[in-house]
């Protein structure tokens, strides 16, 4: 189900890629945009599951891209486990999340 909604826009991770790159280059980031980077990394590894014909409707547009990243990229997908809240977006964790997307 997660291939059937259509990618419009190239840089629907725009956003998430450059709170990580704030991130990562340890600049001052508001808890309020890592608490929403958070939410799309947990919301696209919980879609990027195969749950059969049930469907999921994601509340941040961003989460169905980074899922079909998950899909195709192992890597990124063992990576995202490992961010469990939103003080865990780190400066070395955003460099790792940032390799792969």
């Amino acid at each position: 189900m997660l291939y059937a909604v259509p990618q419009q826009a190239s840089d629907s991770l725009k956003l998430i890629k450059t709170v990580l790159q704030l991130i990562a280059s340890q600049q001052e980031v508001s808890q309020q945009l890592k608490l929403r980077v958070y939410e799309v990394i947990r919301e696209a590894s919980n879609l990027s599951v195969d749950k059969g014909d049930q469907l999921q409707i994601p509340s941040h547009r961003e989460s169905i891209s980074l899922a079909v990243e998950i899909r195709h990229t192992k890597a990124l997908a063992k990576v995202l486990t490992k961010v469990t809240s939103e003080d865990m977006l780190e400066p070395v964790m955003a460099r790792n999340v940032l390799e792969y997307i």
